[in-house]
């Protein structure tokens, strides 16, 4: 599959390690290709060893029709469904022992935050629609969680241009200045 070159920096592990990259933000429009990308580049660090992979949405509702499916039709078009086995919100490539869970970082509830302390050795978060996220105490709990040693640590945040304020904490922590 042929990506725009503004996914180099995310699909390509050369450029990450290159300019040792821990955040990667992509932006644009709808169908602009983010989310795919994304998916796409989740895919490929799953045939990493124990890669631990967060994939979040701001509920997990969202998740369930937007996220999952998404990597799913990513892992049918890449022919490669014999190497995963899905369940209980968790994908596992059984080649690597990836493990890629799936989560929505507030409750159904939207009042209580999602229990993501209890997910241990994450080293990758990809968050889709991050403009959605306007707690940045629950974006410091996740962030401080990705810390694996021996491992690549990376945030990818996939976000619509559009929705972002100047008042949003990811536009004053990631574009002000």
């Amino acid at each position: 599959m042929k990506f725009n070159k503004k996914y180099k920096p995310l699909l390509d592990p050369k450029e990450r390690k290159k300019h040792n990259l821990r955040y990667i933000i992509l932006s644009g429009g709808r169908g602009s290709g983010k989310s795919v990308a994304g998916s796409h580049f989740l895919h490929d660090v799953s045939f990493e060893k124990d890669n631990v992979i967060l994939h979040t949405r701001f509920t997990m509702s969202s998740a369930k029709i937007s996220v999952i499916p998404e990597f799913e039709q990513v892992v049918h078009d890449r022919n490669s469904l014999d190497f995963f086995e899905s369940s209980n919100n968790q994908i596992i490539n059984q080649l690597s022992g990836a493990n890629i869970i799936f989560k929505g970082l507030k409750t159904g509830s939207l009042t209580q935050t999602a229990q993501l302390k209890s997910v241990t050795n994450l080293n990758i978060w990809l968050l889709d629609e991050a403009e959605e996220l306007h707690d940045e105490s629950v974006f410091d709990d996740v962030d401080e969680s990705i810390r694996r040693v021996g491992y690549e640590n990376i945030i990818i945040l996939l976000l619509n241009t559009y929705r972002i304020t100047k008042d949003h904490f990811i536009y004053k922590r990631f574009f002000a200045e």
